[in-house]
């Protein structure tokens, strides 16, 4: 299907078309090397071809309102686009103690095609119980990196050098399991944005990775596992509630503004039921 978030988001176009057709494989395996020692590995792999046909007003620097769309230079372009992605991954639960379990992780992504790069991203989450079974702290961090989007490295449209856009991610949460299989969980976070893509003041380049930004909040999730003996174990569903403040670094006022999608408020409610004959029945 067509997919309209390959698209900047302070550009207006006139016209476009995209058509992309993803394949994802993923596989994993786990050895459990000791008692206290579990590694799992393995690697996904993306493969999307993609045809499209753009008519566009040249990009506007973000934020601001800018020359009007008549006055700005008319991009024209079509082609054929190709991503193919592996990211090999690894990961080690150790469980130094009884109340405390330590999970560091590697993952490496290389990148071919329309854009190429890499990226090496370590991670570390920490979780510690301090009432066995009912209640734990959570603390994890870690880099997280990807392509730019679609639109700023097309040949013709955007700059085909640009680097992956990365992020600085630190969690800090809470659980508490009052029966089996129910959870309630309060999270904290805080990322730090860099490398984004924005516009460049330079007309030939078009787009730089010189933006950052910043996002943090909060969220609460009230979870039902499937078999818990509420319902006899046939109910499953979660609550779950997000507060974010997402904002991005404006160059010329010399301060943030909210980015363009922010959602500052998110509220999901999912439930199904276990039905005889081996139906479900559910709802979102």
């Amino acid at each position: 299907p067509p997919r309209s978030t390959l698209f900047p988001y302070t550009t207006l176009f006139r016209s476009y078309r995209i058509r992309s057709f993803p394949v994802s494989l993923r596989n994993e395996t786990d050895w459990q090397a000791h008692d206290r020692v579990r590694v799992s590995m393995g690697a996904d792999l993306r493969f999307e071809p993609a045809t499209f046909d753009i008519e566009s007003p040249a990009p506007n620097t973000p934020g601001s309102v800018g020359t009007p769309l008549t006055s700005r230079e008319r991009i024209r372009t079509e082609g054929d686009l190709f991503l193919a992605q592996i990211g090999p991954f690894v990961s080690v639960t150790w469980q130094p103690t009884d109340w405390w379990t330590i999970v560091p992780s590697l993952r490496a992504d290389v990148f071919q095609g329309s854009w190429e790069g890499w990226s090496i991203d370590p991670r570390l989450s920490n979780r510690f119980e301090v009432v066995k079974d009912k209640v734990a702290l959570r603390l994890a961090g870690g880099l997280y990196r990807q392509p730019p989007p679609s639109f700023a490295y097309l040949p013709s449209f955007g700059n085909p050098d640009l680097g992956p856009e990365s992020a600085a991610h630190l969690l800090a949460g809470a659980e508490y399991t009052p029966i089996d299989g129910l959870t309630l969980s309060a999270n904290g976070f805080y990322k730090w944005l860099f490398n984004r893509v924005e516009v460049s003041e330079d007309r030939t380049k078009r787009y730089t990775n010189k933006g950052y930004g910043r996002a943090y909040g909060g969220d609460i999730l009230l979870r039902l596992a499937p078999g818990s003996p509420i319902a006899g174990g046939r109910l499953f569903g979660w609550i779950a509630y997000t507060y974010t403040v997402s904002q991005i670094w404006d160059f010329k006022t010399k301060a943030y503004r909210s980015s363009d999608y922010e959602q500052s408020h998110l509220l999901n409610i999912l439930a199904s039921y276990e039905l005889p004959r081996h139906w479900t029945l559910g709802m979102r």
